[in-house]
């Protein structure tokens, strides 16, 4: 079957925000190991999805961490290599700080496309 152009999708946001759980209910499956406890997505993980004759690259990142890291690191190469950032705030107890405002004009810097996503909204 003939797919036009990936797409990649990177989600980035702090940690336990639902960054891969948002990435499983899109997919329509659990492949992406979640927990209560912040800290389980410690790499970056790709996933394939395919829709309307499209690729979906899907990119989960681990939680943004004020101090420098390896993961700082890591979650800039992302924003550089995708084409659409998805900032993922926990609207219960998030607003934006210092270190989203760089994520963001980072991804402006870069030109890529920016979602910001306000998740945990059902429990306000």
């Amino acid at each position: 079957m003939f797919y036009e152009k990936r797409i990649r999708l990177c989600f980035v946001g702090n940690p336990n925000v639902g960054k891969s759980t948002l990435i499983n209910r899109i997919l329509k499956n659990n492949k992406l190991k979640t927990n209560k406890e912040p800290g389980t997505t410690t790499k970056i993980i790709e996933t394939n999805f395919f829709w309307n004759k499209k690729e979906f690259i899907f990119i989960d990142t681990a939680g943004i961490y004020r101090k420098k890291s390896t993961n700082s690191q890591l979650l800039f190469k992302a924003i550089k290599v995708c084409d659409i950032v998805l900032l993922i705030l926990d609207a219960t107890t998030e607003k934006l700080d210092r270190l989203h405002k760089k994520l963001i004009q980072h991804t402006l810097d870069y030109g890529k496309g920016l979602i910001i996503i306000f998740n945990k909204w059902d429990l306000i």
